[in-house]
């Protein structure tokens, strides 16, 4: 994938606002879903749902199923609705049978994103759609009808299905300005047009392109994020670029983060400002949720009251570590509980790791009496720098780690405690680098397959790894490796990190004595489960 394919939005890396309690097997589940229902012309009628055997039970453990299903009933990302779309779904009289697939490549062909597909019948159609979950909710649709795409779901996309080639110029006429690109796919059930648009066809363009010759269906695909990628050139493509423009212009690190997204988006400063005010509200509620104490968490791994433990410690004043950084570290504890019982959290970058940023950010901004409109631009500055980090690295646990999940967060937090704290950009570079370099080869190694163990606890030791980077930074302490550089680095350990201990639940705490008897017991929940469905 180049460089220019990976220029994610700030609010791809912040973001989304989703339901729990994970971003690729939830969120993605639920895009996959979406995508199935918009490729069918509307809701089916019955679904067959194809898993890897690989994923196995696990699928009911993380809602997969819940959220493909409420994908293809048009259910949005935080949807509450998600933890019980299956019995909606059969309150409407839609058929869904779960289907267990063998692996098509060896065990130890390297990390494989969660593949989800889908045969769905509305009334006499009927489509077949594979879709893959690669990380942070980011989804690809790679192959309809037997054709094969790249489709992203962060376009407006008209699909064409013909039995005749040669339609381009016809296509060309007759959606005309608004047609930014055009691709024929030849495929054994004749071609597949796919055209990428400006803004949505109106449906009189639709009803015409279905009668160019040999089409039998014209399919409009909705860009599920509210944004595209308008300027594929970045801003600043590394943290030293985004520094010195900082510099040159002699603007701050959240007015680089803002004219960064202005340029690849196309957005104006004060949407930017309005969806990042809407993620820390979304932040905020995630930790009040959580810290009550009263969580249900999916898996029941946890007790799910952790964080109000902490915090009472914390408030009590008999925290070791200061009141400051354990409450910050309770109030991540408490986001990821809320995450693990399906509840509504940002995704920062991933849900594995969504409650260092709030954690830390909502307890910094007290002690520093900081306003709303400082804590967005501190946001932003963490966004900007997961950005550019996911410029070289992906930000996915099964891909690279947990050092690309709560390792990048830890990251993204120092850098945003920094700016927060009035710290130069050069500051902020030193601050992330050094949280970065705290957490080089942090193995991904979940218990029982669940966003739960060891996870939730590792949020809170981003919290404190955050703190003390910053505070490192703001005391003039400098990396001896440039920030770019770990970056690189982190590339490096990606690609060294044996598969074992990247989700696999084959190597660190997965393969444990209690691991073990963990998931053979939630196994034989979720075989009762499923059997008592069927």
């Amino acid at each position: 994938m180049s460089p220019k394919s990976r220029l994610l939005s700030l609010f791809d890396v912040l973001g989304p606002i989703m339901t729990g309690p994970s971003s690729s097997a939830t969120a993605g589940a639920v895009k996959i879903g979406r995508m199935g229902k918009m490729l069918l012309g509307g809701q089916p009628d019955e679904a067959d749902l194809y898993f890897t055997e690989t994923f196995g039970c696990k699928y009911r453990g993380n809602a997969t199923d819940a959220a493909v299903i409420g994908g293809l009933m048009g259910f949005a990302v935080d949807s509450p609705d998600i933890k019980n779309a299956r019995e909606i779904a059969a309150k409407k009289g839609m058929k869904v049978r779960i289907r267990i697939k063998p692996e098509t490549a060896s065990p130890d062909s390297g990390p494989k994103p969660i593949a989800i597909e889908m045969h769905l019948r509305r009334d006499a159609d009927s489509i077949h759609v594979k879709g893959l979950s690669i990380g942070g909710s980011e989804i690809v649709i790679s192959e309809v009808e037997g054709f094969p795409v790249n489709l992203r779901g962060d376009e407006e996309v008209v699909l064409l299905f013909s039995s005749h080639d040669g339609l381009e110029g016809q296509i060309e006429d007759l959606f005309g300005k608004s047609l930014l690109q055009l691709e024929c796919i030849t495929g054994e059930k004749g071609f597949l047009y796919v055209g990428t648009l400006k803004s949505p066809p109106p449906a009189i363009l639709l009803e015409r392109a279905e009668m160019l010759p040999g089409v039998t269906r014209a399919v409009y695909l909705q860009n599920l994020l509210g944004y595209r990628l308008l300027d594929s050139d970045p801003l600043f493509n590394n943290i030293a670029g985004m520094v010195a423009l900082c510099e040159r212009e002699q603007i701050t690190m959240a007015d680089a983060a803002i004219a960064y997204e202005k340029k690849r988006s196309g957005l104006s400063e004060a949407r930017i400002r309005q969806m990042a005010g809407e993620i820390w509200s979304v932040m905020v509620e995630s930790v009040n949720q959580g810290i009550k104490g009263e969580n249900a968490v999916l898996s029941g791994l946890v007790p799910g009251d952790a964080g109000s433990r902490l915090a009472l410690r914390a408030k009590n004043g008999q925290s070791l570590s200061g009141e400051t950084i354990a409450l910050a570290a309770a109030r991540a504890l408490a986001c990821m509980e809320c995450d693990a019982c399906m509840g509504r959290v940002v995704a920062a970058p991933t849900a594995g790791a969504a409650g260092i940023i709030p954690g830390a950010l909502m307890t910094a901004a007290e002690k520093l009496g900081a306003s709303e409109r400082q804590i967005v631009d501190a946001l932003l500055v963490s966004a900007a720098v997961g950005s550019v980090i996911a410029l070289a690295a992906p930000v996915s646990g099964t891909m690279g780690g947990c050092q690309s999940e709560v390792g990048v967060a830890s990251a993204m937090t120092a850098s945003a405690l920094t700016h927060l704290d009035g710290g130069t950009p050069s500051q902020v570079a030193h601050a992330l680098a050094i949280a970065l370099k705290n957490v080089l080869g942090l193995v991904c190694d979940p218990v029982a397959g669940a966003v739960e163990v060891p996870c939730i606890k590792r949020n809170a030791m981003g919290v404190a790894n955050a703190f003390v980077a910053a505070d490192m930074a703001r005391s003039g302490i400098e990396s001896a490796i440039p920030a770019d550089e770990v970056i690189l680095a982190l590339c490096n350990v990606q690609k060294l990190l044996p598969l074992e201990l990247r989700a696999s639940a084959r190597g660190g705490l997965g393969i444990t004595p209690t691991a073990q008897r963990l998931m053979a017991e939630k196994m034989e929940r979720l075989r009762k489960e499923i059997a008592s469905d069927a």
